[in-house]
C-alpha cells in the first residue's frame, strides 16, 4: 500500500510505502539535529513510524 504525502498547496509531494492502512490521524515531527521529517500513525496492527529525508521540500509553485 502506498501513501501519498502532500504539501500545504495540496501538491503531492511523495509516496511511502507502508504495510498496513493508518487508521487514525497523522502527527508529524522535526528532527532539528538532522532535519529529518517524521510521520507517526497508528494502524490496526500497531504503530508506523516514517522518516523523510531531509531533502523533503513543502514549497508552493
Amino acid at each position: 500500500m502506498l501513501t501519498s504525502i502532500f504539501g500545504y498547496c495540496y501538491k503531492r509531494m511523495s509516496s511511502v510505502p507502508i504495510r498496513d492502512p493508518i487508521i487514525g490521524p497523522i502527527k508529524a515531527a522535526l528532527r532539528a539535529s538532522s532535519g529529518q521529517i517524521v510521520l507517526v500513525g497508528a494502524t490496526k496492527g500497531g504503530v508506523v513510524i516514517v522518516t523523510l529525508p531531509n531533502t523533503f521540500s513543502t514549497t508552493c509553485q
